[in-house]
């Protein structure tokens, strides 16, 4: 799970992000997030002060700020309005203030100080949200500790109790059903953040393996013991990701987990039934009251007082204060409610609430633009989410919750930031791009590179020999536009076109763009800054399979950056292969070529040229972005099965090879060599019965490969096992 270099930047910040989530109460009467402001204050006075200059001078965040100072300003006039109105002590208008203090500029400062850190410690979107479910997971561990022994309960009951004074915690009726846990409360915004920590993994899972999935049931573990508001958020967010993966046809993927979702839910159900049978039938009473059928939340939460609003005045101008059991004034006003809307209306009016809606509504858009597909979802959830549960109870003070939309907002933000102002918009960009009997798809191509958000391009076509109307394509661009080079030659393939290229090259930098692709029309932009601003070599972009329908070039996308310096060949053999190997979704400097030339004739023609590629660099750069749009047409090379596919194990035998000295990464390469031998073999068998000779070969390479193969103690068991089981 962890590197011994990993361990030590990313433990330490999972250790901060729970402290920060549950703020656990080690301190008696002091709050932990206090200590926590104090450490993030010093450590961004001392490392990363010019890193918040920038932060604040960004727009996105400025934005934010003004309507924050506008409630902040509001709820000032309003206090004062009633001080002068009404005989409240400036205790009770204090209590207020305190608890929107905590959101901001408290835990915004310690998210703040987390988001500098995993920019200083090259920890992208998808680690950060790793991070923040192991943090969930600490919380897991201790709420099942506490679940199974109840002395361990009973010692976290005294901690709690003695350091924040609450009484709940001395309340048998409460104690038996729930508390199992440690944190600053226990009580619904404990539920709600961790709730959302539930639905986490459903949405991480989708680009990061299924396997994510087996935390969900220890994660919502800790609101199904601690909080019905918990449960409530996970059903949402379940619905919410169930839709995703109908819309997007994933559920036959997930059909299996399903089934383990299903049946892990039933046996926590049950367990705790057993153990515990008051918390089940506090659960269920609660569910069973909305209907009427017994007596519970929905009792209290529409009972006359939970709605009861202040004089007709105070409901447009609000009263300054919290009418909810934790402000304290049930002995003044009579009644307390924890309806989320009526408290705001009382602290703030009608004009407070549409402030801070408005608020929320520039936060939740802001996150929707600027992050992937998939967590675009996992925010519509957090929205629906805030705006039900504001029903049960007060949700814009700190919690878990609102922690987890900072980190992720705040992440955005520093990371939209041009780290430096290296960038010169007047260096000279080679774009080469290889055409070869494309005439249906050329146009599409041509237009998204002409239109780039960059200008200063070369624009280089190389005509590998076309027999349809592509040439005639390419001489209506060159009258258009005087960046067009265009070159013609016989049919040599697409390696030697390349080659073709990079000869004819005058940029200081070379980009690949296969003429039946498309890029977005900040894809050279993108790259080129993210090169320069990290000095790296390399800078590639994710990309984007696409079919017959058009994307939206213009789309412009969240732009998450990661740099590796050290293990950079590590990323042949992970997530991340893909957009390592192929030639068409990044930006070079264009020295490294200088010794390098793709083989001549050869498809798969990438997989031989990388790690001599990626020798060459000292540091490559990842952006998330997904600019580059790669076309899947049914007649291409790739998608069908040819004899000039065995091109790759020459490719492959080569990179054992190459990887001779470094006994994990060769045998990372065996694998794939042998992997693909079996595999050449078996599609051999089945599509070109007859070519005895070379089926010959490879059976006889597979036996002399074996013997490595097996022995290498290097390559996973289990992956050996899959060889076996499926060859």
């Amino acid at each position: 799970m962890f590197t011994t270099k990993k361990m030590q930047k990313e433990i330490p910040l999972v250790i901060f992000i729970f402290l920060l989530l549950f703020a656990p109460p080690f301190i008696k009467n002091i709050n932990l997030l206090l200590i926590l402001t104090i450490f993030s204050i010093i450590l961004i006075s001392v490392k990363y002060k010019d890193k918040l200059k920038l932060v604040i001078k960004n727009t996105y965040l400025k934005k934010g700020m003004i309507l924050t100072l506008i409630y902040y300003v509001w709820q000032a006039f309003t206090i004062i309005i009633n001080i002068i109105l009404s005989d409240m002590h400036l205790y009770n208008y204090a209590i207020n203030y305190y608890s929107m203090f905590l959101v901001f500029p408290i835990t915004f400062i310690c998210c703040l100080y987390v988001i500098f850190y995993t920019q200083d410690n090259n920890i992208n979107f998808n680690k950060l949200l790793k991070l923040i479910i192991y943090a969930g997971l600490i919380q897991s561990i201790i709420t099942l500790l506490a679940f199974l022994f109840p002395s361990v309960k009973e010692v976290l009951l005294n901690i709690m109790y003695e350091n924040t004074g609450e009484k709940l915690y001395l309340n048998s009726y409460h104690t038996t059903r729930r508390f199992f846990g440690f944190a600053n409360n226990l009580l619904d915004s404990f539920g709600f953040g961790t709730g959302i920590l539930a639905v986490l993994p459903l949405f991480y899972s989708i680009e990061n393996g299924k396997k994510w999935l087996i935390t969900v049931p220890f994660l919502l573990l800790v609101p199904l013991l601690n909080s019905r508001t918990g449960l409530l958020v996970f059903v949402i967010g379940f619905i919410t990701w169930v839709i995703y993966i109908i819309k997007n046809r994933l559920l036959q993927s997930y059909s299996k987990i399903f089934i383990y979702l299903i049946i892990s839910t039933i046996l926590l159900f049950t367990v705790i039934a057993i153990f515990y049978p008051t918390t089940i039938t506090w659960i269920t009473d609660d569910f069973l009251s909305f209907f009427g059928l017994k007596s519970g939340t929905a009792n209290i939460l529409f009972s006359r007082d939970f709605w009861a609003l202040p004089n007709i005045v105070n409901i447009f101008i609000g009263s300054g204060i919290l009418v909810a059991a934790f402000g304290g004034l049930k002995h003044y006003l009579g009644f307390t409610s924890d309806v989320g809307y009526v408290n705001e209306i009382w602290k703030t009016g009608i004009i407070g609430l549409i402030i801070m809606l408005i608020l929320l509504i520039y936060i939740i858009k802001f996150i929707f633009k600027n992050i992937d597909k998939h967590y675009r979802y996992f925010t519509i959830f957090i929205f629906i989410s805030i705006l039900i549960t504001n029903i049960k109870f007060y949700v814009y003070s700190y919690n878990p919750g609102i922690v987890i939309i900072l980190l992720i907002l705040i992440y955005i933000v520093v990371n939209k930031i041009k780290i430096n102002n290296k960038c010169n918009d007047n260096e000279l960009i080679s774009i080469i791009i290889p055409i070869y009997n494309v005439e249906k798809y050329l146009s599409r191509c041509l237009n998204s590179v002409i239109k780039q958000t960059y200008k200063n391009l070369e624009i280089i076509l190389i005509n590998d020999g076309s027999t349809d109307n592509s040439e005639t394509i390419c001489r209506e661009y060159i009258k258009s536009d005087s960046r067009i080079n265009y070159i013609k030659q016989n049919n040599s393939g697409l390696s030697t076109a390349r080659n073709t290229g990079i000869k004819n090259a005058h940029g200081k930098y070379l980009i690949f763009i296969d003429s039946d692709d498309y890029v977005n029309v900040h894809f050279v932009e993108e790259l080129y800054y993210a090169l320069i601003n990290t000095n790296a070599d390399i800078a590639m972009c994710d990309y984007q399979k696409v079919y017959e329908k058009d994307v939206n070039i213009y789309n412009k996308n969240l732009s998450i950056i990661e740099t590796v310096k050290d293990n950079k060949f590590e990323n042949l053999y992970n997530d991340k292969s893909t957009i390592t190997t192929v030639a068409w979704n990044k930006i070079y400097k264009k020295e490294i070529f200088d010794k390098i030339k793709y083989p001549d004739s050869k498809i798969h023609e990438d997989e031989y040229v990388i790690p001599y590629i990626l020798k060459q660099t000292n540091s490559i750069t990842y952006t998330n972005s997904k600019y580059y749009y790669y076309y899947q047409r049914p007649n291409s090379i790739t998608g069908s099965y040819s004899m000039k596919r065995l091109d790759i194990l020459k490719a492959l035998r080569d990179r054992v090879h190459f990887f001779e000295n470094n006994k994990i990464l060769k045998a990372r390469a065996l694998y794939n060599y042998y992997y693909q031998l079996c595999y050449q073999k078996k599609m051999m068998l089945q599509h070109f019965p007859k070519e005895e000779d070379i089926i010959g070969k490879i059976t006889k390479e597979i036996k002399e490969v074996k013997k490595d193969f097996f022995t290498n103690i290097y390559i996973n068991p289990l992956r050996k096992l899959k060889i076996l089981i499926k060859f």
